[in-house]
């Protein structure tokens, strides 16, 4: 790879000069070039002419020049090169290169063609023995240093998560209930103030350890109270709990402060995996980065550059059908713009493409509709903005064109968003928009054009620009601020501006880290005396014995959010894949991920 960059440096230095045409040059220029003596300049031109790269005719004589010929395209040079980083799980730094050397060539065309092949369901042989392995290779944006359950905050995380570790119970979304997981079985006692699980035998952790009672126990208490050097973002999840004990080595009890009829379903957050507390407590800050559950899929490699996960073969729920999932960290500014290549078996793409039918007739089509939506707060926790009038913010409910704002951008985004998760009725176009009365409640806002500064992240930068074009029409100033992943969970950041742009996602606990996590942009953008009013209502709400009556008590709280117009509602997003009638089991999560232990691929 070392005489390869060296080849780049090189001809970079000599970009006019075409192939197969002798130029002359000096040792010493050679010498700066590679930032070498002139005795290492020799060595490298020997190995370049060995591998046939270059011709050089040595000058004779003082004075005499020596004549270098460059005989091999640097585009093929830059290519392979990039593409020997990729296998090796660099790709950042082999797209890295193709940016720095590939001006003015089809490097980087020909580079994310060949990732086409590259990413998706590859068989490649085993090292160790004659058999090959099944192999799942996905890009991701970022890399993945928060992998315990209780600090992740970002989704791509948390599908990894899901894939390491384990809960309780789970959260069956198609029949809305609680379902067996690691426990077989629950009851509660004392009005709901005391839960009881009973765990499944022989399960294991990854590193060969029979998961017991006292790991539960520990999981929890280390949930609410984090050993030295680690922190919990979900002690809010169960603020209510005041004691977990293991009664045996199958038994775990959870006394709570009252009743809480929604105790179980709070248990299915990722947040409240199991974890172990030997290895737990050995590895501190580092379990972070090199986790270990009782999940499908165990750790292998977490580095920056990329993370590798394989099937564990005691998972007690049975063997994931891949044998290993790699995914390779790619900027994000080239994942945008490649999403739409097909990943060999795989393609995912926007909705506002042609359907995966039309293109290739033999493939399927899987979409998940995401619960959850675009959203945008109003900051009434601090003073000062424009949003601290009513009038305003229910003038911008008016002025937001959210159907155009689908029409323009595409992409994902399909509905409009007039409550959290998408309802009965689904619509493209914007009932709700009604500029005449927008500008009339403008005026009676007292509003003078003063900046609105509203918080948001890289990926909703577009939805920003949109909102600011769309505004800046009606005479409304919007300031965007891009924030880090480092402000997102900045609990002062998230503080500071007059509003915030993200999208939300309904977990399996339900819709209450809107309410009550400290990380929540919605809880941290309330008035302080909705959220007293908010806080009261959620008591209520835990300790009502009525599903329909819960259910009733949460569409009571998003009504209120709604009347005071304290965040505005915009898109309903979904997330759609074409697939190759070779893949089976494929499924996408609630994250608009796949769910790696089921999917399995035919022969072809």
């Amino acid at each position: 790879m070392q005489l390869s960059l060296q080849y780049l440096q090189v001809r970079r230095a000599y970009a006019s000069q075409p192939e197969q045409s002798p130029f002359p040059i000096g040792l010493d220029e050679l010498a700066r070039i590679w930032y070498c003596s002139p005795r290492n300049v020799k060595i490298v031109l020997k190995k370049l002419l060995a591998v046939g790269w270059i011709a050089w005719t040595p000058g004779i004589g003082r004075g005499n020049l020596s004549m270098l010929t460059f005989l091999m395209p640097h585009e093929q040079v830059l290519v392979e090169l990039a593409q020997k980083l990729a296998d090796k799980g660099q790709l950042s730094e082999g797209l890295e290169l193709i940016r720095e050397y590939g001006d003015g060539t089809s490097a980087r065309d020909r580079f994310m063609e060949w990732l086409t092949g590259y990413f998706g369901y590859q068989t490649e042989p085993e090292s160790s023995s004659q058999s090959c392995v099944e192999v799942l290779r996905l890009p991701i944006p970022h890399a993945l240093y928060r992998l315990d359950p209780i600090s992740t905050f970002f989704a791509t995380d948390v599908n990894v998560i899901r894939q390491l570790f384990d809960t309780l119970v789970r959260y069956d979304r198609a029949t809305g209930t609680v379902v067996p997981h690691l426990a077989h079985s629950w009851e509660s006692e004392a009005g709901e103030r005391r839960w009881i699980f009973r765990l499944r035998k022989g399960v294991l952790f990854h590193h060969g350890r029979e998961l017991t009672a006292e790991d539960v126990a520990y999981t929890f208490r280390r949930l609410m109270d984090p050993d030295p050097g680690t922190e919990s973002a979900y002690r809010w999840l169960f603020r209510e709990l005041v004691s977990v004990h293991a009664r045996n080595a199958t038994t775990v009890e959870f006394e709570l402060c009252g009743p809480h009829y929604l105790f179980p379903r709070f248990l299915c957050s990722h947040a409240a995996s199991i974890v172990p507390q030997d290895v737990c407590q050995q590895k501190g800050a580092a379990f972070a980065r090199h986790p270990v559950g009782t999940g499908p899929f165990q750790l292998i490699a977490n580095v920056p550059s990329f993370c590798t996960l394989e099937a564990f073969p005691s998972y007690f729920q049975g063997r994931a059908y891949l044998d290993r999932v790699e995914m390779i960290i790619m900027p994000e500014d080239c994942l945008t713009a490649w999403t739409e290549s097909p990943w060999d078996k795989i393609a995912f793409h926007h909705a506002r493409l042609e359907p995966a039918a039309t293109q290739r007739p033999s493939w399927s089509a899987a979409e998940e509709l995401f619960p959850g939506c675009c959203v945008m707060t109003f900051n009434l926790s601090r003073a000062g903005g424009p949003q601290h009038s009513f009038a305003f913010r229910h003038a911008l409910h008016y002025l937001t064109d959210r159907g155009k704002m689908i029409r323009d951008l595409g992409e994902t985004r399909v509905y409009c968003a007039h409550s959290y998760v998408p309802g009965d009725f689904l619509s493209a176009d914007d009932y709700a928009f009604n500029p005449e009365l927008g500008l009339r409640l403008l005026k009676d806002s007292g509003y003078r054009g003063e900046p609105f500064v509203l918080a948001t992240t890289a990926g909703h930068a577009e939805d920003a620009a949109w909102l600011q074009q769309q505004y800046a029409r009606f005479g409304v100033q919007l300031q965007v601020v891009i924030q880090s992943r480092e402000e997102m969970v900045d609990a002062q950041a998230i503080r500071q501006a007059d509003g915030y742009l993200f999208s939300l996602v309904i977990e399996d606990e339900g819709p209450f880290q809107n309410y009550r996590s400290d990380l929540s942009y919605i809880r941290a953008h309330m008035a302080p005396d909705s959220l007293q009013t908010c806080d009261r209502m959620l008591a209520t709400l835990l300790a009502e014995p009525d599903p329909q009556a819960r259910v009733g008590l949460l569409q009571l709280l998003e009504g209120m959010q709604n009347e005071n117009r304290s965040l505005l509602f915009l898109v309903h997003t979904k997330q759609i894949a074409s697939l190759h009638p070779s893949v089976k089991g494929f499924r996408l999560n609630p994250l608009g991920w796949v769910d790696f232990k089921d999917i399995w691929f035919l022969p072809e």
